[in-house]
């Protein structure tokens, strides 16, 4: 990276500030483009710009830039589900003007769309939770005689879910809070991206997060962590407080599923 060049930063929450916080520590500038006027990163000392743009807008907002020529070369780092989409959707354009940080489509839904997820996560030797993928009524009516209660209803793709409903998932204890909760996705998503899942028991402390760092095919780092606390405690939209783990099992299990996705080439 160049003396000139910089890091453009597709969100303002408190993710975006650490990364120009780490950034700036290194005398490297950031900008920042969010859908929400009012965001941390806007009053901080590290941004030198703000801008504001709906989410169907960014991307013509960011091409427009490069075609005048600023911001040439600078690092595109999304930092959540929808800006991922939306940068590796659009990398090909991107990329004339800028460095995208995201992989291509073709890799990246396979992990942003859970009903690709597991099934990867099974080929690669993990055991998942017992799910099911009802497309009608009546395939919902089936799988209440094969799962226990209480389950859950959830999206394959979170972020949709959670805006609407300000949670990840619907505990359902009885049949008639699936099919109520069936209707009530039915509203936002598609069939085909609804899930019934089964409850794996226990605490926030038996949930774990790996990180890797690659550079193509060669690994230069890696950190994994325990999940020690979440808001809300059950099902948690956000960590609160994490600690970190040597498992090294974990990174092993990490790196079989992204060979399984084709992440090597």
């Amino acid at each position: 990276m160049t003396s000139t060049s910089g890091v453009i930063v597709l969100g303002g929450h408190v993710l975006g500030y650490g990364i120009i916080k780490v950034y700036a520590d290194h005398n490297i500038p950031s900008i920042v483009i969010d859908t929400e006027k009012f965001r941390i990163t806007k009053y901080s000392r590290y941004c030198k710009a703000y801008y504001t743009c709906t989410g169907d807008d960014i991307v013509d907002f960011l091409i427009r830039h490069g075609k005048e020529g600023r911001y040439n070369r600078w690092l595109v780092i999304p930092t959540d589900d929808s800006y991922l989409r939306m940068v590796s959707q659009n990398k090909q354009f991107l990329n004339e003007y800028f460095i995208v940080t995201v992989d291509n489509w073709e890799i990246i839904e396979k992990f942003y769309n859970k009903k690709y997820s597991y099934p990867l996560a099974e080929r690669a030797g993990v055991t998942i939770p017992k799910t099911f993928y009802p497309h009608t009524e009546n395939d919902l009516e089936h799988i209440s005689r094969s799962i226990e209660y209480p389950c859950i209803i959830k999206p394959s793709i979170g972020h949709i879910f959670l805006k609407k409903f300000n949670k990840k998932v619907f505990v359902c204890n009885d049949w008639s809070e699936l099919l109520e909760n069936y209707n009530n996705s039915l509203c936002i998503m598609d069939p085909g991206d609804i899930m019934v899942q089964e409850i794996i028991p226990g605490t926030s402390e038996h949930q774990y997060s790996v990180g890797l760092f690659y550079d193509r095919d060669s690994s230069h780092n890696y950190i994994s962590v325990r999940r020690k606390r979440q808001n809300p405690p059950d099902f948690g939209t956000g960590t609160t407080y994490a600690e970190t783990v040597e498992i090294p099992e974990l990174v092993v299990y990490a790196e079989k599923i992204l060979r399984e996705a084709g992440f090597f080439g």
